[in-house]
């Protein structure tokens, strides 16, 4: 059991329709990520119906503040329920992260969470938003509590920290794609070593982008590249090796196959979920990716 005495960070929880509405309207004419206008309309046909028109921003901000109004009692429910969830099993959490990832919180390590009703948890900078609709669904059932967003999330923070380490050292710079991929990669193989998934009682798949991502190493066998970081990282815990070493070697390997990576982004960015239903897209993306 960790003491409270050590230093860990701080989150706070915050509802603001207003701040929710802006984001809405950024992702509905995201110029890369196409796809998230449709997931969005498909968690909430109402916008879709009230899409057409050059007031559509206006009646975004109308809709999210009518859902928050519509909702306010619920929502304030889900906010107790993980401040306590947080109190509970916070500490130990982030002292897990702390330890896998070789990180020693400053002084003032502060985050904050806002809920929003977007169908997925996007974040910016020590900011990230917290998707409630699973929640607002069916309290019995809830996959990921806001914990574990902010666990995944900031582990992305702490490896932009090392990534700038290792361009610093080695001058090593790769692609926006492969970057993105990788934390996503990271974030899912930390989740699920032995200790801290215990605590957050999950076992992350991982974002869709890179649940059908496949690698070929030496010859061998294809396998998904998230099971082959996963096993990488943990072999290197067992180890006891620096937390840098995983990182700096996932960097060299995706160095080599950026081009490749970006192909996959290219694709995803361009169908998204789409690539599940479609036979020759999905066999497209998870050709796999040669690591040489």
């Amino acid at each position: 059991m960790v003491t409270k005495q050590i230093k860990l960070p701080k989150i706070t929880i915050k509802i603001d329709p207003r701040e929710d509405a802006n984001l809405f309207w950024s992702f509905v004419n995201h110029p890369y990520f196409v796809q998230a206008k449709f997931s969005i309309f498909k968690a909430h046909p109402k916008l879709a119906e009230l899409s057409n028109g050059t007031d559509f921003r206006q009646r975004i901000s109308g809709y999210v503040s009518d859902f928050y109004k519509d909702n306010a009692d619920t929502i304030e429910k889900i906010r107790k329920s993980n401040l306590r969830h947080l109190e509970e099993r916070g500490i130990n959490a982030f002292a897990a992260l702390s330890k896998i990832m070789d990180y020693k919180w400053p002084e003032d390590a502060k985050y904050e969470a806002i809920f929003t009703i977007l169908p997925f948890s996007p974040f910016r900078g020590k900011i990230f938003f917290y998707s409630i609709l699973g929640e607002l669904k069916s309290a019995k059932t809830i996959e990921k509590r806001l914990l574990n967003v902010a666990i995944h999330e900031i582990s992305h923070i702490i490896f932009w920290g090392y990534l700038d380490e290792i361009k610093k050292r080695t001058g090593i710079i790769i692609s926006e794609d492969a970057v993105y991929l990788l934390k996503e990669l990271v974030a899912t193989a930390i989740v699920n070593q032995q200790g801290l998934s215990e605590i957050l009682s999950v076992r992350e798949v991982g974002n869709p982008e890179i649940r059908e991502l496949f690698i070929k190493t030496n010859g061998n066998s294809p396998v998904l590249f998230k099971d082959y970081v996963e096993k990488q990282l943990a072999n290197l815990l067992e180890q006891k090796l620096p937390f840098l070493n995983f990182i700096e070697e996932l960097v060299g390997s995706a160095f080599k196959i950026d081009g490749q990576l970006s192909e996959k982004m290219s694709l995803w960015k361009k169908h998204g979920n789409k690539i599940f239903s479609n036979t020759e897209l999905l066999s497209k993306y998870r050709k796999s990716i040669i690591i040489r």
